[in-house]
């Protein structure tokens, strides 16, 4: 996708030092809101919006893009365990060729759980990927899996795959999980119709923009923000102090900007020349070393440009400490709003994504809490996106996208959906796809999985329970490999 030029003039904002960033006036869980409701402004959206008018005007003249499907071959996946078999004898037969007829009826007590209905997914040779094969079911997903190699080696039809545990102190039971190849990769072409939602995605956002400009190494992971590395910073502070009149000891004479420390140079050092022109020095000094901090990006919003307190926020990666630690989303939100502001239409787009698909750094990150992370839907809704477009591309797969295509995650945007005011309309047309069989089974199986976690993520839960009973009720009318993933849907109760 080309770059755009803006189609209207940017407005000349005068902003008073005293002026909130962000005019609100309510909060949520995360993020506070705009008095249109939403995290932008409604300044902002109308100008966004006429980045997204442009661009499905051109969509609308693309000539359609052939896409292909990853290379998937059908398996079967068994898992064994025991606490006292060694499974030393099951990993012989299966060194021996043993077929899987023999190896379910021979070792039947001693099968943990087994899945006909295995898929094994062959991505492209790419030394950023962990793995280069995934695997998964309609029902369980898809992931890196250790029972397969971890190189570009060939897996062959009626070839047992293995991956045995040993008993240990930490381990109560001796286990082995095994992947068999029943059948050879496949590569198909994806139907035009499905073809078309993927090249939507590349329409709206461009391949060639990173969000970030700088990645950091493992080992600055947690090289945040220092005032040592900078005595312009540490002149900077020591001159606010002074205008504050704080003593050496005193409350806020740290060495840092606090927040007290921004809201006084917000409120009293407006026209400050010194501030400002010291202010513009260090953007350009931590832009080069990648370093930050809130209070200064806020400063040099304010005194200087947004477009280079954009440029500081980009230059800073931010990594989450726990799964509680809220700083990478709030990083991204205020790359997405400065975005926003600045009418940089790729940058925001893609920073907005992330925060839909809470797609950051974290050392851990327990299931305890996912439910504070909201999507934003609503916010590309008012853009007039087309947003059930847009996120069935984002859940569909190709091999042959455009580097750094963007795709999405789908439990993310189950739990968006749930939110768009389109809800029944996605229903009708996911029903409708998965019941047409148009599509490769890697790819029909990531439409079952969005549909379940949409169904996961509904409040009303005996609203979920209807539409359950539905799809069991039809289950005939749906591909063979999706029915043992409907038959193991389960009621929904009320937390």
């Amino acid at each position: 996708m080309k770059k755009l030029i803006p189609l209207i003039p940017l407005l000349v904002i005068t902003i008073c030092c005293k002026a909130q960033l962000n005019d609100s006036t309510e909060t949520d869980r995360e993020f506070k809101r705009n008095k249109n409701g939403l995290i932008y402004s409604e300044e902002d959206i109308n100008a966004l919006r006429f980045v997204v008018d442009s661009l499905n005007l051109t969509f609308k003249t693309c000539e359609i893009k052939n896409y292909y499907s990853y290379p998937q071959a059908e398996a079967y996946k068994i898992s064994f365990s025991s606490k006292t078999n060694n499974l030393k004898l099951v990993i012989k037969d299966l060194e021996q060729g043993i077929t899987y007829g023999v190896m379910v009826s021979r070792y039947s007590s001693l099968v943990k759980n087994s899945d006909s209905n295995f898929l094994v997914i062959k991505l492209k040779t790419n030394p950023g990927f962990y793995k280069n094969y995934l695997s998964g079911s309609a029902y369980e997903g898809f992931d890196y899996d250790p029972t397969l190699p971890n190189s570009q080696q060939d897996l062959k039809k009626g070839n047992w795959y293995y991956y045995y545990s040993k008993k240990e102190s930490y381990r109560e039971e001796y286990t082995l999980d095994c992947i068999y190849l029943k059948g050879d990769f496949k590569q198909t072409n994806i139907h035009p119709s499905y073809s078309r939602l993927i090249q939507y995605v590349d329409c709206l956002i461009d391949t060639s923009t990173l969000i970030l400009l700088r990645k950091e190494k493992d080992d600055d992971l947690f090289n945040r923000f220092s005032y040592e590395s900078s005595p312009l910073y540490k002149k900077l502070n020591a001159y606010i102090n002074k205008k504050m009149h704080f003593k050496r000891g005193d409350r806020y004479s740290y060495d840092y900007l606090v927040e007290e420390k921004v809201k006084f140079v917000k409120d009293s050092l407006c026209n400050d020349t010194y501030t400002r022109s010291t202010l513009a020095e260090i953007a350009d000094e931590f832009i080069k070393a990648g370093i930050g901090e809130d209070g200064l990006e806020e400063l040099v919003e304010l005194f200087v440009s947004k477009q280079k307190a954009l440029e500081m926020k980009r230059n800073r990666v931010v990594y989450g400490a726990c799964s509680m630690d809220q700083s990478p989303r709030f990083h991204a939100r205020n790359i997405a709003r400065l975005a926003a502001e600045t009418h940089s239409w790729d940058i925001f787009l893609r920073s907005h994504l992330d925060i839909m698909n809470d797609r950051f750094e974290r050392m851990s990150d327990g299931s305890y809490a996912w439910g504070s992370r909201q999507t934003y839907l609503k916010e590309l809704e008012e853009l007039d996106i087309n947003v059930l477009d847009l996120l069935f591309g984002l859940s569909l797969r190709a091999e042959n996208v455009s580097e750094n295509h963007y795709f999405g995650t789908i439990w993310r945007l189950g739990k968006a959906l749930c939110e768009s005011k389109n809800r029944l309309l996605f229903e009708e047309r996911i029903m409708a796809m998965m019941k047409e069989n148009q599509l490769d089974r890697y790819n029909a199986s990531l439409l079952f999985l969005l549909y379940n976690s949409y169904l996961q993520f509904l409040s009303d839960k005996t609203e979920a329970n209807k539409k359950i009973d539905l799809i069991k009720k039809d289950i005939a009318d749906y591909p063979e490999f999706i029915q043992p993933a409907i038959t193991k849907l389960k009621p929904q109760s009320a937390n």
